[in-house]
């Protein structure tokens, strides 16, 4: 990024939610992706630890974030699990989940869990306007 996008501006700061959200799925794209290819499937990848390290304040969100990825896994023929409260996320490709993942129900989250958060909150709606209106940009 050589200069500030013009759409960086105070008028579009009702979409700047929907944009931080865009740009969080972003890295944590980056950062499943370095996991599954460097290491094995009894590792699981941590949302403390990339909560930490994205310097992100709301664990909610992050989650969220995540459940909407799996989706995106589960169409690569991963399978995906949630495991220590919610805090690990086990990515693998074998028809069960591996031994150290240990869940209350054993059953993958495909959903949102139903908690609120600051940022993101009726993200549809601002992730459609956000797509129209180009605003998604404001990071390039």
């Amino acid at each position: 990024m050589r200069n500030f996008s013009d759409k960086l501006n105070s008028e579009n700061k009702k979409y700047f939610p929907s944009v931080y959200k865009l740009i969080l799925k972003q890295k944590l794209r980056t950062a499943i992706t370095e996991h599954i290819v460097s290491h094995d499937e009894d590792s699981y990848f941590s949302l403390d630890e990339i909560k930490e390290k994205l310097n992100v304040k709301n664990m909610k969100l992050v989650k969220d974030c995540v459940v909407e990825l799996v989706s995106e896994l589960k169409k690569l023929n991963w399978k995906c699990a949630f495991s220590y409260g919610g805090t690990a996320l086990f990515i693998y490709s074998s028809e069960n989940p591996p031994s150290n993942c240990y869940s209350e129900n054993n059953t993958f989250i495909e959903q949102p869990l139903n908690e609120d958060y600051p940022v993101g909150d009726d993200s549809d709606e601002k992730e459609d306007s956000v797509k129209n209106d180009s605003v998604k940009n404001i990071y390039d």
